[in-house]
């Protein structure tokens, strides 16, 4: 056999040797063919979501990219910054002064005054303290303070007419003097039995309450003579220094009290309680003393 007739018959046998050794899934194959032309790019856009191994990324911009948020959007960091510490010094602030009213109410004493005087007769002074009580109510914001005031200021200028007078004046902590002067408030009361004009804080803003014609005349002047009084009484807790009338009281001690009273500011509680409240209604001597034992002559 020639050589090159020799190596056909190796081919072959090598072929054959190699396709019994193959499995058999091996066997299929495939084709492709086609025109190479335009319609070859009919095939772009198959790949706008899946990408084939080894494509480029950029296939993937287009409409996708213009939901990208911009940088200018953002609020800027230092903008925050400064709005978090603006908030931390406003807390800041609020605490300390909320501490500094709490240190006040707590460890600052108060003073409770409460000033009880008997007028001779004096018209002017009971017609003034009514139309005060009656001008404003007591709930309205800032009225009470001057509304008090206005009423210390009546009966200082009525000094000539003191006759009997008697000064309460104690410190101590805010709560007790609060009730210290409630209780005096209510004894004050006591000496009258109908309350013809009430003006006290309760909350509403529904004016003075009147319970009687306080606008009718009394009895006027008696006709022996006799001596005849208007009692007032003042109170009011403070955080004032006031002078604390020596006894036996004057009437110079009073009055420098009163003058204290009659300044603006630092006053947290007040009361005006004065009888009789119809005009031209006064008390009689014996009235006066058996209703107000603690006062003693000026």
């Amino acid at each position: 056999m020639k050589p090159h007739g020799l190596r056909r018959l190796c081919a072959a046998l090598l072929v054959a040797a190699l396709a019994l050794a193959s499995p058999v899934t091996a066997q299929s194959g495939g084709s492709f063919g086609g025109s190479v032309g335009e319609s070859s790019s009919s095939s772009g856009s198959s790949f706008s979501d899946v990408e084939s191994p080894g494509a480029a990324p950029a296939a993937s911009s287009g409409a996708s990219s213009s939901s990208t948020a911009s940088p200018d959007d953002s609020v800027p960091d230092w903008l925050v910054e400064v709005i978090f510490w603006l908030v931390i010094a406003g807390l800041a602030v609020f605490l300390l002064v909320s501490l500094w009213q709490l240190a006040l109410s707590l460890f600052v004493p108060r003073r409770v005054v409460f000033v009880q005087l008997l007028l001779a007769r004096s018209p002017k002074v009971q017609r003034r303290i009514g139309e005060i009580a009656r001008s404003a109510d007591a709930d309205t914001a800032g009225r009470l303070p001057e509304m008090f005031r206005q009423a210390v200021r009546a009966t200082l200028d009525a000094s000539p007419d003191w006759v009997y007078g008697h000064a309460v004046v104690e410190r101590g902590r805010s709560g007790a003097m609060t009730r210290r002067l409630a209780a005096l408030a209510v004894l004050a009361r006591a000496a009258f039995t109908v309350e013809t004009t009430h003006n006290q804080q309760d909350g509403r803003e529904d004016g003075p309450q009147l319970q009687a014609d306080t606008s009718r005349r009394g009895h006027g002047v008696r006709a022996d003579g006799a001596p005849q009084y208007l009692a007032v009484s003042l109170g009011a807790v403070t955080t004032r220094r006031l002078p604390v009338p020596p006894g036996p009281q004057t009437a110079e001690g009073l009055r420098a009290v009163l003058e204290a009273l009659a300044e603006r500011g630092n006053i947290e509680e007040v009361q005006v309680i004065w009888s009789p409240d119809t005009p031209g209604e006064f008390l009689t001597e014996d009235q006066a003393i058996g209703k107000y034992p603690d006062l003693g002559r000026l």
